[in-house]
């Protein structure tokens, strides 16, 4: 099952002075494992891959120029070998957020990627919830994509197996 998640705060505090090192922690974050210098995965956008020093940039001006930063995960099902463009897919086909920056992690069970999105408004809950819910749909294709894939490697397998062990004999 796919899920999409949601989670949003503002870059500025009351006072109008700038957090923009909220958004460079969460950049840091997303890109390495505590204690660690590896990266975890390679950043994408709208553009393709990206950089840490870029996106790190880009984090920081965004935040400057907008009052909010949404942090979202895109995840699939346990063990399935879903690719970055795939979620970038995701991204690309809704035009709600249509600068981001994305990474996959492969670090659990389930792939997933995190998503950083900069915006001025918020979106309200039933827009959040649309995009959840279309988000989701469109990862359950890629699920189904994926798992038909495997069923056939899987028959092709089957299907030579009797083969192999007639030639061994």
């Amino acid at each position: 099952m796919a899920i999409a998640n949601a989670r949003y705060g503002r870059t500025h505090l009351k006072t109008n002075r700038n957090v923009s090192l909220n958004a460079k922690r969460r950049v840091w974050y997303c890109t390495y494992e505590r204690g660690s210098r590896q990266q975890r995965g390679i950043w994408y956008g709208p553009q393709g891959r990206q950089g840490y020093q870029q996106v790190r940039a880009w984090a920081q001006e965004q935040s400057h120029e907008h009052k909010y930063r949404y942090t979202l995960v895109l995840s699939v099902r346990e063990g399935l070998e879903v690719q970055p463009e795939d979620f970038c897919r995701v991204m690309e086909a809704d035009r709600r957020f249509e600068d981001w920056r994305l990474i996959e992690h492969t670090n659990t069970d389930n792939r997933h990627a995190h998503v950083i999105v900069f915006a001025d408004k918020t979106l309200r809950r039933n827009e959040l919830m649309q995009w959840q819910r279309e988000a989701c749909r469109q990862l359950g294709e890629v699920e189904q994509q994926y798992q038909l894939q495997m069923q056939r490697q899987q028959q092709i397998v089957l299907q030579r197996q009797p083969q192999y062990s007639q030639e061994i004999e």
